[in-house]
């Protein structure tokens, strides 16, 4: 008698038990234990790339005790669905801006869009806030996105943040997916003129792998490991450096005209000039911004130069600015509030609170909102 199939399901049921329980762990007790991070991105090609669309994403930090869940649109952004018109004729206004815009680390009705909006509301005014933020977005990814899709909302006034690391952010090339580059002066852009569908092996991956706890536990754990071999200490000063953190304050008088000017600065110059262009073009007003370090730290000389430049290149440009850096650590000084985290220098609830209330004031004494007042007898 021929006991081969007797010896092999024998085998297959001994190799398949361990593999079955190590799934197990990594699908059930790995989170408990080290709960993850849960991201994935859209690449639509005709503009730049996004959250998945229509999807849960799960940010934690376990340093600062951060675990949230966000509901992207169908535009793939932290943001409730919008129309392209507007009936009611709201006055409207688009955020353009990195992760501080996303603002994966509070609750969703807590960032500033929604908090711009209540503070609006309590004011007796109609404000419909359009947010489009992504993690790793800087003036280029603003740019690409405010002309594809942005101006089809007609907002009234377009508000671009900026970060330090936006001067790497607007050069990033990722897998072939590219904004702009300056080439003998000019801008130059690159993107496609069509939407990129999703291919099938992606979107496979999506509802599959992304659905489940272990493809990002194994995926964290690998990020992990790859931090700690290969972060070299230049990256690490570069991040200390986005956090305004780390470097030396001597004293000496800051002249923003000082700043470094090679390919990044004239880079980010022409990136604002084309914004401030096609913004005002579509009788639309622009306000520039920039984002908060760690008010906590003493900025080094680099840091304060660059930051006064960027203000400076701003002004120069005729382009209205609101250095929320200058404001917040100010506030710091006097009383002690940190817009904030402890250690993650993104706004926490308090902060996109702040960051709302002085686009609020802006709004207030560069618009007449009369027009958009809501009837207070209505129900």
């Amino acid at each position: 008698m021929n006991n081969r199939p007797h010896r092999f399901f024998k085998y297959a049921i001994m190799f398949s038990i361990p593999i079955l329980v190590m799934a197990v762990i990594l699908e059930f007790v790995l989170p408990i234990l080290m709960p993850s991070t849960h991201i994935a991105m859209r690449f639509w090609g005709n503009r730049a790339a996004t959250l998945y669309p229509d999807s849960q994403h799960r940010l934690v930090s376990a340093i600062d005790d951060i675990d949230i869940t966000i509901t992207t649109n169908s535009f793939g952004f932290n943001d409730l669905e919008h129309d392209f018109a507007n009936p009611e004729k709201k006055f409207r206004i688009l955020l353009l801006g990195d992760s501080y815009v996303e603002g994966h680390q509070v609750a969703a009705d807590k960032i500033t869009a929604r908090q711009l909006e209540r503070l609006a509301k309590e004011k007796g005014y109609a404000l419909e806030v359009i947010s489009m933020g992504i993690t790793g977005w800087g003036q280029a990814q603003h740019l690409s996105t405010y002309n594809v899709l942005g101006k089809k909302f007609s907002p009234d006034l377009v508000v671009s943040f900026f970060c330090i690391n936006d001067f790497e952010n607007n050069g990033h090339v990722f897998e072939g997916d590219q904004d702009y580059s300056l080439e003998q002066g000019r801008l130059v852009y690159h993107r496609p003129q069509e939407q990129l569908e999703v291919p099938l092996r992606k979107q496979l991956i999506h509802h599959t792998l992304h659905q489940t706890e272990s493809y990002f536990a194994v995926k964290q754990l690998l990020s992990l490991a790859y931090y700690k071999k290969f972060f070299s200490e230049k990256e690490k000063a570069k991040a200390f450096f986005v956090a305004g953190k780390g470097g030396k304050r001597t004293g000496k008088p800051i002249d923003p005209q000082n700043a470094a000017q090679d390919e990044v600065h004239h880079l980010l110059k022409a990136l604002l000039i084309e914004l401030n262009r096609s913004i005002t073009s579509n009788n639309s007003q622009f306000l520039g911004t920039l984002v908060s370090a760690d008010v906590r730290e003493e900025e080094s000389d680099d840091f304060l130069t660059t930051y006064s430049w960027v203000e400076w290149v701003h002004k120069t440009n005729g382009i209205d600015v609101i250095n929320f850096h200058r404001q917040f650590r100010d506030l710091y000084l006097e009383k002690g509030i940190k817009p904030h985290f402890e250690f993650d220098p993104h706004w926490s609830e308090l902060g996109h609170r702040m960051v709302a209330e002085r686009l609020m004031d802006y709004v207030q004494a560069n618009f007449d909102l009369k027009p958009f007042k809501i009837n207070q007898n209505s129900h």
